[in-house]
């Protein structure tokens, strides 16, 4: 009875650790699904022209970013260039190339003689034969399998088009401003370029670039006392911060997939007001410019779920819009005047 119990045992412990399958794909057909991205704009006239996209396969990791032309929604795939417009494809698209149009041929990728999407799709076929299991945890990814890790797509075609190519399988995708130079896009290169498992998505955020008060960059008046150096400033007039994700989804292979987003408005506008009295018993003056200091502003967001860090703030320095009550014949304060009133409207 004992022996029977212990062939049952090993019966049953050999049928526990080899339910493992493997699925090895001989058909030749690219396994590679098309993407597309659509955006729906509550101001389409306050739209930034161009729109990154992250493409993050969290089973069997792959990224890539792609570019999208907000007026007409082509798109390319950026490669591991840098974000900033000088380290892309195709030069500055705003300043030479505004149209985003092709200009020049499809770079190489590395290894294979191809260019463009057919490299892309050679890469895939390659690397990628087998589908990534459905993620347990759709919202962490997973460090690349031996099918994915050291796969490279560098060089992308520098053209927009329709549709991109990215290996089949389970997708979130993140979408964000480009060219926008009040962001610091710092950690999302880091993430780029540096393996899942070292530096997953949580770990990255966007930020508005802060700047110290002697900075010569910083925009602030002739003479300002820090009294609240707890932290750095950010420019008075950044621009717009727009974010939208998806949930994760399948993008299966030789299929077109249309994602829309709907970016919402990170950033906001304020109205300011206030009046300043002179006191003019002892000396005379008059006010050329009046600046103002807010601080406990949220400029850090996490990239994989869109919330505000409101534990990382910065402040920032504007210069207001005066109106004496008794101003002189173009509307300047004089020594006469007692009181003006400043504001910053949006």
């Amino acid at each position: 009875m004992n022996n029977k119990k212990l062939l049952y045992t090993l019966l049953l412990g050999a049928t526990l650790t080899s339910c493992a399958e493997v699925d090895i794909c001989e058909r030749e057909h690219p396994h590679t699904g098309d993407v597309n991205f659509t955006y729906k704009w509550k101001k389409p006239a306050d739209k930034p022209k161009y729109m990154a996209v992250l493409c993050c396969r969290v089973v069997g990791h792959w990224k890539e970013l792609a570019e999208v032309d907000t007026d007409d929604l082509t798109l390319r795939l950026l490669g591991k260039t840098s974000i900033a417009q000088e380290g892309r494809l195709g030069g500055n698209p705003d300043g030479d190339n505004p149209n985003g149009e092709n200009t020049g041929s499809d770079d190489n990728v590395e290894g294979t003689g191809q260019t463009g999407d057919a490299s892309l799709e050679h890469l895939a076929l390659l690397a990628y034969a087998d589908e990534p299991a459905t993620p347990e945890n759709p919202d962490e990814t997973t460090p690349p399998g031996d099918t994915g890790e050291g796969t490279t797509l560098e060089g992308p075609s520098t053209a927009f088009k329709s549709e991109i190519k990215v290996p089949r399988g389970y997708y979130k995708f993140v979408t964000f401003p480009l060219d926008n130079h009040s962001i610091d896009y710092s950690e999302v290169e880091k993430f780029m370029l540096t393996d899942a498992d070292k530096y997953p998505l949580q770990n990255v955020g966007l930020s508005y670039r802060v700047y110290g008060i002697n900075d010569p960059k910083l925009k602030k008046p002739l003479a300002w006392h820090d009294f609240n150096p707890y932290v750095n400033y950010i420019q008075p007039d950044v621009y717009p911060f727009y974010y939208d994700s998806t949930q994760v989804k399948r993008v299966k292979s030789d299929n077109l997939m249309t994602f829309e987003f709907k970016p919402r408005l990170l950033s906001q506008n304020i109205d300011i007001n206030f009046n300043i009295v002179k006191n003019t018993d002892d000396i005379q003056f008059y006010v050329t410019e009046v600046w103002a200091e807010i601080s406990g502003v949220p400029t850090y967001m996490k990239m994989g779920t869109g919330y505000l860090d409101i534990t990382k703030t910065s402040k920032m320095l504007f210069k207001t819009d005066i109106k004496p009550s008794n101003p002189d014949d173009e509307g300047n304060d004089t020594f006469g005047n007692k009181r003006i009133y400043c504001s910053v409207e949006s």
